[in-house]
């Protein structure tokens, strides 16, 4: 998986929680969703860009209960793999 898939996985996957939670009203926030992580040197960088509001969302609580989603885990578990496995092929 690229950085590039990563970051397109996680704008879909943000996408639809705020729309499960029924944050969409106006379509500023879902528009807003823009990530833009990174991985150079074996440092792994998650970027978020969005409307600051997004931060206090269901008291705060909002985006670790998006992180902590099985499927959001699943999506960097597979991504440190497959740069792992690259590491390891050289």
């Amino acid at each position: 998986m690229t950085i590039q898939n990563l970051n397109i996985q996680l704008n879909e996957l943000l996408k639809s929680y705020i729309k499960e939670r029924g944050h969409y009203a106006s379509g500023r926030l879902y528009n807003s969703i823009n990530f833009q992580c990174t991985y150079i040197d074996s440092a792994f960088d998650i970027k978020l860009s969005s409307v600051e509001y997004i931060n206090y969302l269901d008291d705060g609580q909002f985006l670790n209960k998006f992180y902590s989603k099985p499927e959001v885990e699943s999506i960097f578990v597979s991504f440190l793999e497959s740069e792992l496995i690259k590491i390891l092929q050289f």
